[in-house]
């Protein structure tokens, strides 16, 4: 390649005369070839050609020959922008940049085989997306154990407290210091076992409690009664032995039956002969004329002691003795499906309608009533309703004799739960 320049550099071009002498240049090849390693990255996807005047091609490495052929039909002459186009051979696609250098009047075209780069960014895409899959994949794992140990976790503290719910004070859970549950689980054993020990020291109480009710009942046994009956033992000692002997029995059998009595269950038999021999010695000393009736199929069925008695001694003192010419009370047991009906009926004075809800107003209140009078029935009313349900308290009916009957209901299966209606028929 040669260049030529004249000098000077300002003259009339039409006039040679004018040139004073011409300067040329010759330009070796190698070293046009040596810059166009320095066009490109490097690599065999990648490779640079000069272009001089559309025919003399210079490269240091092989070009296609379609390339080139292409490059010829692309460029434009004097174009002073980079020109850009793709060129598809075969399986291949190139990337090709050419640019007109004015200097030399020639023409750099570069050219890459794309997939040499894009395979790359393929591969590097498809890692990222693998990459991206996976971690999807262990996080909905690590969210999918994270949320069956939470769910078995919360089943198991809902299962614990059902069964408390039911009554099992005794279930515990184990307790994993490992478990992120594991302080909730440990104020639930810890909850579990205060409320277990609170019930049995409720139930510790409760039967101290009902013990101290029995003793109280028994310590509410009219001291006049005894006295009464002894000063008649005096008055007939001379006159009717026979009176003497039967007041003396029924009244050693009633007070032995009193201080013998242990058990917070009694049989309704052992009740009922208690409230006999009252009745035999109010009626030594009173006209009184009783009647008990029993199936004796409920006899040996046990109930909570001094139930009956009370209710017999309550109808004699404000019932019979409150009403001239009143002398008859009965005691009927009548079997239910689950229990007795235990009925306490007299003729004597009885109650209106209006002074019946006053006392069941009074019974149902929480604290017994001031005095002595009316705590007998109260005490029954409360222990029958803690022991039997709300349902199985007393009710009080007029009846055909213009008296009161006085209704207790007895369930014989206790703790287990079961509410009766008593109803007026």
């Amino acid at each position: 390649m040669y260049y030529f320049s004249i000098y000077p550099y300002i003259h009339e071009p039409k006039n040679p005369a004018n040139i004073q002498y011409i300067v040329g240049v010759k330009l070796k090849k190698e070293y046009l070839t040596s810059l166009l390693e320095k066009a490109v990255s490097g690599g065999e996807s990648s490779n640079a050609f000069l272009l001089v005047n559309k025919s003399l091609m210079i490269s240091n490495k092989a070009v296609d020959n379609r390339i080139e052929e292409k490059a010829k039909e692309t460029i434009t002459p004097n174009a002073h922008e980079i020109l850009k186009f793709d060129y598809h051979i075969n399986d291949d696609d190139y990337y090709v940049l050419s640019k007109y250098i004015e200097p030399i009047d020639t023409y750099l075209v570069t050219y890459t085989r794309m997939s040499d780069f894009l395979n790359p960014l393929n591969r590097n895409k498809q890692v990222f997306f693998v990459s991206i899959l996976m971690i999807l994949i262990i996080g909905l794992i690590v969210i999918f154990m994270f949320y069956r140990n939470y769910y078995r976790n919360v089943y198991l503290l809902d299962k614990k407290f059902y069964q408390v719910e039911q009554g099992n004070y005794s279930t515990r859970i184990s307790e994993n210091p490992d478990n992120q549950f594991y302080s909730l689980f440990k104020s639930f054993n810890h909850m579990v076992a205060k409320i277990q020990a609170l019930f049995a020291s409720l139930k510790i109480e409760t039967e101290l409690r009902r013990n101290a009710e029995v003793k109280q009942l028994q310590a509410q046994i009219n001291p006049h009664f005894l006295y009464n009956n002894l000063f008649f033992i005096m008055a007939v000692a001379k006159t009717s032995p026979e009176a003497v002997m039967q007041m003396s029995k029924h009244l050693a059998e009633y007070y032995r039956y009193l201080t013998k009595m242990n058990s917070d269950n009694v049989t309704l038999a052992s009740e009922l002969q208690l409230a006999d021999h009252f009745l035999s010695i109010m009626s030594l000393s009173k006209k009184i004329n009783y009647e008990i009736n029993l199936p004796p199929e409920l006899g040996e069925h046990l109930i909570m002691p001094l139930i009956i008695q009370p209710m017999v001694e309550n109808a004699i003192q404000h019932g019979i003795e409150e009403q001239q010419g009143a002398y008859r009370v009965t005691i009927d047991v009548k079997a239910l499906d689950t229990g007795a009906l235990i009925i306490v009926a007299d003729d004597g004075k009885g109650l209106t309608a209006e002074e019946i809800h006053q006392l069941m107003a009074r019974l149902e209140n929480e604290s017994p009533p001031e005095g002595s009078r009316g705590i007998g029935l109260w005490n029954i009313h409360h222990r029958l309703k803690n022991a039997y349900g709300e349902l199985s308290g007393l009710r009080f009916f007029i009846n055909d004799w213009g008296g009161l009957s006085v209704l207790a209901f007895i369930d014989f299966s206790l703790d287990e739960g079961g509410q009766y209606a008593i109803t007026d028929s």
